[in-house]
């Protein structure tokens, strides 16, 4: 299955190495919810996870619990730093 990954501000270090943009393709064995991907494809920490503000699939709001399929996109924003 192949999905497309949009990671922005500090989320972008999670993406696999050598991704030179913010995006990247992914191919995944099967299904598995947009946590599973940030927590075992991307390594994320829960804490980094917990801290994602915008969460889209297909350019709409989703949910962590939220189920992939094969040519979905994933945008994520993480809470804003800084003064």
């Amino acid at each position: 299955m192949e999905i497309q990954v949009e990671l922005f501000a500090s989320l972008r270090h999670y993406l696999p190495k050598g991704t030179k943009a913010f995006d990247t393709k992914l191919y995944l064995d099967g299904p598995m919810t947009v946590h599973d991907l940030f927590q075992k494809e991307l390594k994320m920490p829960d804490d980094i996870i917990a801290g994602i503000v915008i969460l889209q699939v297909n350019g709409a709001m989703a949910e962590k619990d939220r189920i992939l399929a094969d040519g979905d996109t994933v945008t994520a924003l993480p809470v804003a730093s800084g003064g």
